[in-house]
């Protein structure tokens, strides 16, 4: 039966379509975001701010006030340095492990994955950006000297990180653009550190706040690590909001995971030049 009811398949929805309430709008909206999506995606380099719609819209306005008082203080900052490194920051499931993943087998020609190492056990996605476990009890080495703390809060005591800035020199030193995987906090160190030849990303899923909710129950093992993920997601969303001038460019993790790789590639393009 199963090919009578394959053949029958394109009429029954486009019935329920025309029984469904405000369908034929809905499909409308739909497609016009996903247009705008794709132009977005296509253009990205020439956006230099992205105000995001994602929480309380009076968030909206305090990302614009911040844009304009920084740049009455900082006119003519966008000239960058290159090769330039890119920094990307991103809330808990945004999709830096899948970013990252696909630089590392569709890009490397193109871009180095700074090696990056955290005072944690090992976790299964840790090969995809970089990241090298050395377990809480262990010491970095010397030559892993930019160095941080992730994730801490009141019930959490955080997660050290570090990159080595030998590697990054290298990576200078022969002419390649590279990324690594941060946070907001790091922004005006490295500033100090490397200067123009920063790129600031933010990384950002288009998610709703009731599927972001949904993944991150489905995806933590107990009640109060969701919470508490759920938290550092609205966290990490006002450290944007307070540092969006600081922000060159934000990726759209939407529901197409072709569009991640589509931005990133284009802003990789975008800065050989």
């Amino acid at each position: 039966m199963w090919p009578k009811v394959v053949d029958c398949m394109g009429e029954l929805l486009d019935s329920w379509k025309d029984a469904l309430p405000e369908s034929k709008s809905t499909e409308i909206r739909a497609i016009k975001i996903r247009d705008f999506h794709s132009r977005y995606i296509d253009n990205i380099a020439l956006f230099d701010h992205v105000i995001l719609n994602y929480h309380e819209p009076e968030e909206m306005t305090k990302q614009a006030v911040g844009i304009i008082n920084y740049y009455k203080k900082n006119p003519n900052t966008k000239r960058r340095e290159t090769p330039v490194i890119f920094m990307v920051s991103a809330a808990s499931g945004a999709g830096k492990g899948t970013l990252m993943e696909c630089l590392n087998i569709m890009g490397s020609y193109q871009i180095s994955i700074v090696s990056k190492m955290g005072q944690r056990e090992e976790k299964d996605n840790d090969k995809r950006d970089g990241m090298i476990a050395i377990g809480a009890a262990n010491e970095f080495p010397p030559e892993f000297d930019w160095r941080w703390e992730f994730h801490k809060g009141n019930n959490f005591k955080g997660v050290k990180y570090a990159v080595s800035t030998s590697e990054i020199e290298k990576n200078i030193q022969n002419n390649k653009p590279q990324i690594f995987i941060s946070n907001m906090g790091q922004i005006e160190n490295a500033k100090k550190r490397f200067g123009n030849k920063m790129v600031f990303i933010y990384l950002h899923a288009t998610r709703t706040k009731e599927e972001m909710r949904a993944y991150q129950y489905a995806n933590c093992k107990t009640r109060e690590e969701a919470e508490k993920r759920i938290g550092e997601i609205y966290d990490v969303h006002k450290s944007y909001i307070n540092d969006i001038a600081n922000i060159d460019h934000v990726l759209l993790n939407t529901t197409y995971e072709e569009d991640l790789y589509d931005q990133m590639f284009r802003l990789i393009e975008h800065y050989k030049n």
